[in-house]
């Protein structure tokens, strides 16, 4: 499922991590649980610290939409 990310620049995927930490949704949870199992170490640090900031987040769990 993932497979296509792993072709991606780090740069790339960190900065895709980083903009859905900026969104906020807790949705994106389970998404990047799944992620975050067949990744290398740093990708896999990486979407721990979103996934934290996620769950620390205050609020129904719906942050911005990409529009």
């Amino acid at each position: 499922m993932f497979e296509e990310l792993k072709t991606l620049n780090r740069q790339v995927v960190f900065a895709m991590l980083d903009m859905i930490k900026e969104i906020g949704d807790k949705r994106y949870i389970p998404v990047l649980k799944a992620w975050q199992k067949g990744e290398v170490r740093k990708v896999r640090q990486k979407i721990e610290g979103v996934i934290t900031v996620l769950e620390n987040r205050e609020g129904d769990g719906e942050g911005n939409t990409i529009q």
